[in-house]
């Protein structure tokens, strides 16, 4: 969407929603699949275009919110449009309006363990109902499968080392006994939204699929609570995995498990940033990979650790 004609395209998709003819538009973030917009009348809302997902895929993300939203997790409202549809569009481009939700995302720095308690508790509790979902719309992409590497001009070979010694340690446990579901998929900064040290909203589910559900959890733990300033927050993690054990409790294999698919987040998310660089190698994508590489050898540093730990909470 060029710049010249956002506004009209916005302004056109905003026609089918019962809100004032002279609302405000601000842009705020553009991701990889989507444009974001706050609209302003009376009240604020969060216009979402999506760039590249097809209609049926849309519809797919909007049951599962709806799903998890009538499940009373922390997730924003979808507003309907005049007609009654959540989901609107302007020629090839659809939308969806959400509530504004008030807060901040969480910052990078070790977190208030009253916040770690509560995001685990409620993190928890969207996992429950998420295993208690019933979908055929989602296909199985198990964290241990991994996207052809063939086609990388330049592959870092530290990477693919890393990767094939984690691929021999999943083998010393039994795959068959992790709860699979649907699951978010990106829990990080990003997509938490606290408010006077609560989390109020998880947002974006772009990325939901069918996987282990203890992978979303190697994923929240790598990406809230290790970081590549302030290192390990090992008081947060640690009152974040007591609340979250104590409502949603893991078996043995997913405890065992849980520090080595940290290390393979790792590793996956920045292997998707050596094939990014392939098309464009800027210092953002750079500082992201030096990130999630200080904090693969952090974990592997500390690993013992990190084990003693999840191993006190079930």
């Amino acid at each position: 969407m060029r710049i010249i004609n956002e506004k009209k395209i916005v302004n056109q998709i905003l026609k089918k929603y019962s809100l004032d003819l002279n609302v405000g538009i601000e842009r705020i973030h553009f991701g990889i699949d989507n444009y974001n917009f706050v609209i302003t009348d009376n009240k604020k809302y969060v216009l979402h275009i999506y760039k590249k997902k097809t209609y049926p895929e849309i519809i797919k993300e909007v049951k599962l919110m709806q799903y998890l939203i009538g499940k009373k997790a922390p997730l924003p409202q979808i507003i309907e449009t005049k007609n009654g549809n959540l989901i609107s569009n302007n020629e090839d481009k659809y939308a969806v309006l959400f509530e504004f939700i008030q807060g901040e995302h969480p910052p990078w720095a070790h977190l208030d363990l009253g916040l770690c308690s509560d995001i685990g508790n409620k993190l928890a509790n969207m996992h429950k109902s998420l295993l208690e979902f019933k979908s055929n719309d989602y296909a199985i992409q198990l964290a241990d499968s991994f996207s052809d590497l063939s086609n990388f001009n330049k592959i870092d070979e530290f990477l693919i080392n890393k990767k094939q010694t984690t691929i021999k340690e999943l083998k010393n446990y039994e795959l068959s006994k992790l709860r699979i579901s649907i699951i978010h998929g990106d829990i990080c900064r990003e997509n938490l939204i606290i408010h006077k040290n609560k989390l109020v909203a998880i947002i974006d589910f772009s990325d939901a699929h069918k996987d282990y559900l203890v992978w979303d959890l190697a994923t929240a733990l790598s990406q809230l609570f290790i970081t590549k300033t302030a290192g390990i927050d090992w008081k947060g993690l640690e009152a974040f995995l007591k609340a979250y054990t104590k409502e949603n409790a893991l078996n043995q294999q997913e405890k065992s498990i849980l520090i080595t698919f940290m290390k393979l987040v790792n590793i996956k998310l920045a292997l998707i940033m050596d094939s990014q660089m392939e098309e464009d190698k800027t210092e953002d994508l750079l500082s992201i990979k030096t990130s999630l590489l200080t904090k693969l050898i952090l974990i592997e540093e500390n690993q013992k650790r990190l084990e003693n730990l999840t191993s006190k909470y079930s």
